[in-house]
C-alpha cells in the first residue's frame, strides 16, 4: 500500500514538474504585442494566447523565470518561438517605448472612455466628461473645435502609438491631429463652414449603415429627411442619448428610450442632434458630404443586416411585415 502511496506521490510531482516547465515550450505566435503599464507576468497568458493556466503561469514565474523584468511597450515577435525564447529575446526589450491603442469607426466616447481607462491610460469617465473649454490649447491648435461642448465626431478612427506618461490632453491632440490632417485640412472653406453639422450626421450615417456601398444612400435619405423638415428617425441616436456603448446598445434598450425628451431623440426632435453620436470614419465622411440622391424617403434593415428603402410610409411599413416578421 505504502508503495503505491509512494507510486503515486511520484507521478503527482513528475506530473506538477511537467506541467510547470513545459509552460516554456509554449509557442509564442510572430507579430507584434502591446504591453501596458501596470500589466503583471500573469497577464501574458493573454497578452500572448498562450492559453496556460494562472497557476502553471504562477509557477513557471517562479521557478523559471525569475530574473525576467516585465516593461511596458510594443515588442516585436520576428518569427514563432518558444514562450522560454521569447522571454530570453524578443521580450527583453520594446521595439518601442509607445504603447499602442485602436479607435474603431462608429466608437462614440461611451465606448472610447472605457476602452482607454481598461488599459489605464485614463481615469474611468475622463474622457465622457471632458469639454474642450478646459483644453485652451487644442482650441487655438485646431480652430474647428471653438465653440463645440464636446469632442465627440472629432476622435479620428485609426491605430495610435503614444507615450506610456501621456495624460488625457496629449490623447485628445494625438487624435485630433490626425482628424485635422485627414479631413479638416481638405475642406474648401465652403465645406469647412458645413464642417459640424456634416459631421452629427456622419456620425450618424456611421452608426445607421456598415456596408460601405449603402452609407452614401443612407446619408441621402437623411439629407432629403432635413430637407424637408421630416424627422430623421435614426434609432442610433436614441443610443447615445441613453449613453449607451455600441455593445450595450440593443433593441429592447432602444425601445426603453422611444419616450425620452432628449435632443437626441430624432423620433421625437426635429433637426440633427446637438453633437454627434459617434466618430466616423473618412469613408462614412465622404459619403455623407457627398451623398446619393435617391426617391427614398425610409429604409430598415432585415435581420441579417440587409437594407430596404422605401419611398413612402406606406411602402415602409409594407418592409416592415416582409422583413420584420
Amino acid at each position: 500500500m505504502k508503495k503505491w502511496i509512494f507510486v503515486l506521490f511520484l507521478c503527482l510531482v513528475w506530473y506538477g514538474w511537467y506541467a510547470v516547465s513545459s509552460v516554456g515550450s509554449v509557442v509564442v505566435r510572430k507579430g507584434q504585442v502591446s504591453i501596458d503599464a501596470g500589466t503583471v507576468f500573469l497577464d501574458l497568458w493573454t497578452s500572448l494566447k498562450l492559453g496556460v493556466s494562472d497557476w502553471r503561469l504562477k509557477a513557471y514565474r517562479k521557478y523559471y523565470a525569475p530574473e525576467f523584468e516585465l516593461k511596458s511597450g510594443t515588442f516585436t515577435i520576428a518569427e514563432d518561438m518558444s514562450f522560454a525564447q521569447a522571454l530570453e529575446t524578443s521580450l527583453k526589450k520594446p521595439t518601442h517605448t509607445d504603447l499602442t491603442f485602436m479607435i474603431l469607426p462608429g466608437w462614440s466616447s461611451f465606448d472610447i472612455d472605457p476602452y482607454l481607462a481598461q488599459k489605464k491610460f485614463i481615469k474611468p469617465g475622463e474622457l465622457i466628461q471632458a469639454k474642450p473649454t478646459q483644453f485652451p490649447k487644442l482650441i487655438k491648435k485646431y480652430p474647428f473645435l471653438e465653440g463645440k461642448t464636446s469632442f465627440e465626431g472629432f476622435l479620428y478612427p485609426d491605430t495610435y502609438r503614444i507615450r506610456p506618461s501621456a495624460d488625457l490632453e496629449e490623447f485628445l491632440d494625438t487624435l485630433l491631429w490626425i482628424f485635422d490632417e485627414r479631413i479638416y485640412a481638405k475642406l474648401t472653406p465652403a465645406q469647412q463652414k458645413i464642417l459640424y453639422s456634416t459631421l452629427i450626421l456622419a456620425s450618424i450615417v456611421e452608426r445607421e449603415e456598415r456596408n460601405p456601398d449603402e452609407k452614401a444612400v443612407v446619408a441621402g435619405v437623411l439629407t432629403e429627411r432635413l430637407r424637408i423638415r421630416m424627422m430623421l428617425g435614426a434609432d442610433a441616436t436614441l443610443c447615445y442619448a441613453l449613453e449607451l456603448s455600441s455593445k450595450t446598445c440593443t433593441p429592447s434598450k432602444i425601445v426603453d428610450g422611444l419616450d425620452s425628451e432628449s435632443p437626441y431623440n430624432t423620433r421625437k426632435v426635429a433637426g440633427l442632434p446637438p453633437t454627434p453620436i459617434s466618430n466616423p470614419s473618412r469613408e462614412t465622411w465622404l459619403a455623407t458630404l457627398f451623398p446619393k440622391k435617391s426617391e427614398a424617403l425610409y429604409y430598415l434593415h432585415d435581420p441579417e443586416g440587409g437594407i430596404h428603402y422605401a419611398n413612402t410610409n406606406e411602402e415602409h411599413n409594407a418592409n416592415k411585415r416582409k422583413y420584420l416578421k
